[in-house]
């Protein structure tokens, strides 16, 4: 867990002397901490005989500890660098965009979905080292110098407060983080679609003029500028949305974790009787009930997104821009989506359960039933799935 075999330090020796290269630093930091902390993991519990003993998680935390420390160095680092860009471009008054500020959002958004990702990993030492880690990352966001992401502007002119929007935007319950990005991106949008119009305007009078239509430097440099803007406005949303997703459904997968395995679908029937009693004498399982619990208890943490007064302008984002008019039901919006991948996953696991039992199928009936009842009083779309799934237990 020390050395020169940990990947913070072999990042930290090679250093980094702009935003561009201390991010491709971080990026090779993601792909090599999953790898190392699973061979941590491995030698402690054989050093402790197979056991999971209390010096086991300890061990690991430490080394998790100083490991985060080192990423909160590098992140500090990261966003110096990005805060003298931008006070050099301010201090220069150039009109064109600095192309550094989306690359700093971006590897936030990295780590941030990054150490997600290895969650899972770590369970295999403590659950308490979860709580542990999400604490560590709390304090490592912390460290990040809010300055660096107080001011996007457009073309260096103006732009929207962005203080602290990393922080928490894979919590639920913190969604304005993702509302910035969203406004962010309709400015950008906005401003591009504008841009265009005037070039083409200009362009047609030039043609009116005497025949020539050259294009003036400066306009096309921000134009270029706002191009490119706009697409890495849609990629780092989208992640931002992804983050935000993986939060809601981090419990419910929990729940899901091996379903097809589960002895409860073999089991069988005690006598024929029992099979002929109806449906709702059978209780839903524990685990669907818990999701239904995790389901509704989504409907508080989003009602404050409901958006009763929003504007008429409320910016669309890139996953929903085919929805009438760009707008759409915050809350309604991410149960669906939950709702939905709730059932994909439930179908997957009933076609991969063996020898599948009646009582089993019985027990899954009621599961099912329940959920159904659910996203009904949800008012969630499901299309056929809830039909398909039922069709599978027949």
């Amino acid at each position: 867990v020390e050395g020169s075999g940990v990947p913070s330090t072999r990042l930290l020796k090679q250093g980094g002397k702009d935003v561009e290269s201390l991010g491709t630093l971080l990026d090779e930091w993601t792909k090599q901490t999953t790898t190392w902390i699973e061979r941590v993991l491995e030698r402690c519990i054989v050093v402790t005989g197979g056991t999971r003993a209390p010096e086991t998680v300890e061990m690991v935390d430490q080394a998790l500890k100083r490991e985060l420390e080192s990423l909160g160095t590098m992140l500090k680092r990261l966003g110096e660098e990005q805060a003298q860009l931008e006070k050099k471009d301010a201090d220069e008054d150039d009109d064109e965009e600095p192309a550094t500020n989306w690359t700093f959002l971006s590897h936030a958004f990295k780590i941030l979905n990054h150490i997600t990702e290895i969650r899972p990993a770590l369970d295999a030492a403590s659950e308490n080292l979860r709580t542990k880690l999400c604490a560590a990352l709390e304090r490592v966001v912390s460290s990040c110098p809010s300055a660096s992401l107080s001011q996007l502007a457009d073309q260096g002119k103006d732009g929207l407060l962005f203080q602290d929007m990393v922080h928490q935007t894979m919590v639920v319950g913190d969604m304005k983080r993702l509302q910035f990005l969203r406004q962010y991106h309709s400015m950008l949008k906005s401003r591009a679609n504008n841009n265009e119009e005037k070039e083409k305007r200009k362009k047609d009078e030039d043609n009116g003029a005497d025949g020539n239509g050259r294009e003036e430097p400066s306009s096309t440099a921000a134009s270029s500028a706002l191009s490119l803007g706009c697409k890495q406005a849609d990629a780092v949303l989208l992640l931002g949305e992804a983050l935000v997703f993986q939060a809601m459904m981090q419990p419910i997968n929990s729940q899901l974790s091996g379903l097809h395995t589960w002895g409860v679908w073999r089991e069988k029937a005690d006598d024929a009787k029992t099979l002929a009693l109806p449906l709702f004498t059978v209780q839903p399982s524990d685990y669907v009930t818990r999701i239904g619990e995790h389901m509704l208890s989504l409907v508080q943490q989003l009602e404050p997104h409901l958006g009763g007064d929003e504007k008429d302008d409320e910016p669309a984002t890139p996953s929903s821009q085919n929805e009438e008019g760009g707008m759409r039901n915050e809350p309604l919006y991410w149960l669906n989506k939950v709702a939905n991948k709730v059932l994909d996953t439930l179908m997957v696991d009933v076609k991969k359960i063996e020898n599948f039992s009646d009582k089993g199928k019985r027990q899954m009936s009621a599961d099912v039933s329940y959920l159904l009842n659910v996203m009904k009083a949800l008012d969630v779309e499901t299309g056929e799935k809830v039909p398909a799934i039922t069709k599978m237990l027949d």
